[in-house]
């Protein structure tokens, strides 16, 4: 009886993967394509004159540049305005590595570095 119990529970417990796993593929097949893939170029990197550009070949909501530590440095929105180049000026900061973030809205954003000199 035992054995009867534990043959019946892995056959049902292998048809529920399965079918999980046909679910989960059927429902990416159908789903359309939208590209998905964010990237931006900062450059000059490294930066000398505390001046550097962002540009990306989606509209830019919003560029915050942080130390290593997490501390915001800066942050400028575009609220209303995506632009898909633009300057940065950090002013007066010491040397370093920093993060920028890039967010293009809708919870989508990337990290890239910068190397202050």
């Amino acid at each position: 009886m035992k054995k009867i119990f534990t043959f019946i529970f892995f056959i049902s417990l292998s048809i529920s993967l399965f079918a999980q796993d046909s679910f989960n593929n059927r429902s990416t097949f159908f789903t359309p394509s939208v590209e998905t893939t964010f990237d931006a170029v900062v450059y000059p990197n490294p930066v000398t004159d505390g001046k550097f550009f962002v540009s990306s070949q989606h509209g830019i909501y919003s560029v915050e540049v942080m130390n290593v530590i997490g501390q915001r440095i800066l942050k400028i929105y575009f609220d209303g305005f995506e632009s898909k180049q633009l300057l940065v000026e950090l002013g007066n900061c010491e040397k370093g590595l920093y993060l920028v973030k890039i967010s293009f809205g809708q919870d989508k954003a990337i990290i890239k570095k910068l190397l202050v000199k």
